[in-house]
């Protein structure tokens, strides 16, 4: 696990140099504070200029420098190490082969990597590194070409630069747990793992992207490709871009979760149950491959607690480590403290608490929002970061979390409400009574509005479900966006979006099932743009390695092939799961009432975090005279379960662009 960043600069321009690429290293400093490292190709006679100036700069590891022929351009590659997998030198990067024709920076792991590499052996490849998995990926691609990635059992962003063929990759993970963002500058593409590194090579701050906040007061992030920033772009999951040395580029969707996908009716309901501990168990111990200690976030609520019992099964004599976080005075969330304890106890881990006080929340927000890079209005970032702290300060660099699970086995009740508003959406009632319905009941101002807005999607054959992160309805935005400022600007509404990827589903599912509709569109956006975006920004702010054994990719399309009637059988949340691990937990932990990994917003808005909340937000409208103030009052007021999404972007608005925090 690591940051990465860099340039691809073409004809025409002044040469960016190792100072660039420094800087736009250093801000990533947090995300590898093991090493840094770097690759710059250029004239010969512009190479000598550059060493000369690189080496007035203290602290420096020396960069690999390498003559480009032809017509290549600029390349700039630069990397931050988080030692984890191979810790000698040899394994640093930016890595090449023993040719220098093959050049990469990477984040993230490859769990199979001893696997492909005994096989790259068989085959003639010759590894100059014991057991580097950024090698494999290297002479996994000399052998078999861009398509390698499929091979590859892991979570990855890497970018790789081909001096035979002259293309370059830039290439995500299928589920989309590391982040890569990109930006063309004139001739310049610039890339990296956070947007703070691109920063420091624009010319100036970008833009706000208008409809990029529209979406996000829908869907509490901005859904792939696009930023807060206009002119940035984020690699959707599963994709690749290839880049060409004469600027030419192309995108390509290389993995869908429902690739291949047929649902298997032969398996009765404890088959299904056994699949689930096997391959659970399977993920969990191939994200044990670690050469530092690895731990496990513990909240005692089922996800975790099997997370780590089967590595505790699978750790041999080692000791495993827990952690747990929970808030100090709160009612509304009770600290799940005793049930971690239980299962620490249990497992005999090395277990560590933390109690996170108001006052720390308070002086964490600016770090929050400039770690975040843009805003992601999920509180749970607010524990995140501090558990990450816990684990980093007791000698911990990677930890398995528990994100994914909810998604795959429907693990919220207001998922079982809008299956059951999906079921009676369904029924064979013409479109034309169901929008009379709608526009009476919005005429007169009656019902809910989230009552309203579901009536309006399934009027407008649209699925009810929209993804499992939402804060304002279409009604709400209406009141809260200024009509002219969504008029001048041409803002959309998010129902392009959603029947587009509605289509998309429909299109390759083997059945139009609810639940899997429910899984594939927060798989596409929901997980990889907000719950992992917000797992990898606050782990790699501590500089800690989060891995998820619920969203292997394999785990993930053995769950698209259980039938919807044994997935959601008795509208019960994730009967399926719990009934494949009671064997291995205890009822009380496998049955007590879900209280998630969440944050007490309701309690911090009554209390000292009101007044800073609704500062910010007044100050962020003053600058951009965006809402209707008198609505803008309102959802104040109530505490509306969008005010969280209005202070994010509020204090990212005014932390953007930051140094450091």
């Amino acid at each position: 696990m690591c940051g990465l960043t860099g340039f691809i600069q073409f004809k025409g321009q002044d040469k960016l140099g190792i100072k660039q690429l420094c800087k736009m290293n250093d801000a990533i400093e947090h995300r590898g504070p093991d090493g840094e490292g770097y690759f710059l190709g250029g004239s010969t006679t512009w190479i000598k200029e550059q060493k000369n100036a690189f080496a007035n700069l203290s602290n420096r590891t020396a960069p690999v420098f390498q003559e480009l022929l032809g017509t290549a351009p600029n390349i700039g590659l630069a990397h931050r190490r988080l030692s984890i997998i191979d810790l000698s030198e040899k394994a640093s990067q930016p890595m090449t082969v023993r040719e220098n024709d093959l050049w990469i920076v990477f984040n993230g792991e490859i769990y199979n990597h001893q696997e492909i590499r005994e096989e790259l052996k068989n085959i003639g490849a010759d590894f100059l590194t014991d057991h580097s998995d950024t090698e494999v990926i290297l002479q996994a691609y000399k052998m078999w070409g861009i398509e390698a990635i499929h091979r590859f059992r892991g979570m990855f962003a890497i970018v790789l630069v081909d001096m035979r063929t002259q293309k370059i990759y830039f290439v995500r993970d299928r589920i989309g747990v590391k982040p890569l963002y990109y930006s063309w500058n004139e001739n310049t593409l610039l890339f990296g793992s956070e947007i703070k590194a691109l920063l420091k090579s624009l010319p100036s701050l970008p833009n706000l992207c208008r409809q990029s906040v529209y979406d996000y007061m829908t869907f509490l992030t901005v859904p792939a490709p696009h930023t807060m920033y206009e002119g940035i772009l984020k690699l959707p999951a599963g994709h690749w871009m290839e880049l060409d040395f004469a600027g030419n580029y192309k995108l390509r969707e290389y993995w869908d979760p429902l690739d291949g996908i047929e649902k298997n009716r032969a398996n009765s309901s404890a088959d299904w149950q056994k699949s689930i501990l096997d391959d659970l168990k399977t993920s969990v111990r191939y994200r044990m491959v670690s050469d530092v200690p690895v731990g496990v976030f513990l909240s005692g609520g089922i996800d975790s607690s099997a997370n780590a019992v089967l590595f505790s099964e699978q750790a041999k004599n080692t000791k495993v480590k827990t952690f747990t976080v929970g808030y100090s005075g709160s009612i509304t969330h009770k600290n799940e403290f005793p049930y971690a304890k239980k299962m620490a106890d249990l497992i005999h881990s090395d277990h560590h608490e933390r109690t996170i006080e108001q006052s720390e929340l308070l002086e964490f927000l600016p770090k929050m929002a400039f770690h975040q890079d843009e805003p992601l209005a999920d509180p749970v970032c607010i524990p995140l970061y501090f558990i990450s702290k816990l684990a980093r300060e007791n000698g911990v660099t990677v930890c398995q979390v528990g994100e994914g699970s909810d998604e795959l086995f429907i693990g919220y009740s207001d998922w079982i409400t809008k299956y059951k508003l999906q079921k009676f959406g369904n029924l064979p009632i013409p479109n034309f009574f169901k929008k009379s319905v709608h526009g009476a009941l919005e005429g007169m101002h009656l019902s809910t509005s989230t009552a309203r807005e579901f009536l309006r999607r399934d009027s407008r054959s649209l699925p009810v479900f929209w993804s499992g992160a939402e804060a304002f309805t279409e009604v709400e935005k209406n009141q809260l966006f200024r009509s002219d400022f969504v008029k001048e600007n041409k803002l959309k509404k998010p129902d392009e979006y959603i029947r587009s990827l509605h289509d998309q589903f429909l299109q390759r599912a083997p059945e139009n099932s609810i639940c899997d509709w429910m899984s594939y569109a927060d798989l596409k956006l929901r997980l990889p743009e907000l719950l992992l975006m917000r797992v990898d920004k606050m782990t790699m702010a501590c500089g800690l390695e989060a891995r998820v054994p619920f969203l292997d990719h394999r785990f993930v399309q053995m769950a698209f092939q259980i039938p919807e009637d044994i997935k959601i059988k008795g509208m019960e949340c994730k009967g399926i799961l719990k009934k494949s691990v009671e064997a291995i937990l205890p009822k009380e932990i496998i049955y007590r009432k879900k209280q998630g990994f969440s944050a007490p917003v309701t309690e911090w808005l009554s209390d000292a975090l009101g007044g800073v909340v609704e500062s910010s937000i007044w100050d962020f409208q003053r600058e951009t005279n965006m809402f209707n103030e008198e609505a803008l009052h309102h959802f104040l007021r109530i505490k509306h379960r969008g005010v969280w999404n209005l202070f994010n972007l509020a204090i990212w608005w005014k932390n953007r662009g930051l140094e450091k925090v």
